[in-house]
């Protein structure tokens, strides 16, 4: 995730395949989901909280379709 000096990047996600970072942007969480050093998805979220879930869903997805699933 490209990242700024004041809005530091967090790991909210990892697994054996799958890593996500989110930044608080103050108004908004941003997330983005990589695999195998790739971009896979990025969105934003209201809270850290509705990110989190966010990201579970898509790995979750991501997961079945090429047999993976989350932690």
């Amino acid at each position: 995730m490209d990242t700024s000096a004041d809005r530091e990047s967090i790991e909210i996600f990892r697994n054996e395949r799958f890593e996500a970072y989110a930044q608080d942007l103050g108004f908004m969480w941003r997330w983005e989901i990589h695999s195998d050093g790739k971009l896979m998805q990025e969105g934003c979220s209201l809270t850290k909280r509705a990110a989190d879930e966010a990201v579970g869903y898509v790995v979750a997805y991501f997961g079945r379709i090429r047999g993976v699933g989350p932690d």
